[in-house]
């Protein structure tokens, strides 16, 4: 499955006015020398964990050949990102602050 994955830095979603609906959003704790993390979206959530809390939860993902794991520390509401001809697009978002091998991309 290939998602929209943008690289993020702490306060994104506050700045962006983005609904965390569950768990925490990105903190400058997820960052360096903290373990991988993601904020997925409702829509990919639902689709990986159907019926369960994806919170906490570990996500495969593999970027420019390397492989690595995440946890899921939050969940974000849908949004819209690209006119209204667009449907829900299946989204994670991981801390800025990684090595290239670190990243959170998956697509």
């Amino acid at each position: 499955m290939t998602v929209n994955a943008p690289i993020v830095t702490a306060g994104y979603f506050e700045t962006m006015e983005m609904r965390i609906v569950r768990g925490h959003p990105i903190s400058t704790l997820d960052e360096r020398g903290a373990p991988p993390v993601a904020v997925l979206n409702e829509t990919l959530a639902r689709r990986l964990w159907p019926g369960s809390d994806a919170v906490g939860r570990s996500l495969a993902v593999e970027l420019f050949g390397q492989k690595s794991t995440k946890v899921i520390v939050g969940i974000v509401a849908d949004v819209r990102t690209s006119g209204n001809r667009l449907g829900r697009v299946r989204r994670s978002t991981c801390p800025s602050r990684r090595t290239r091998r670190q990243s959170c991309a998956t697509s």
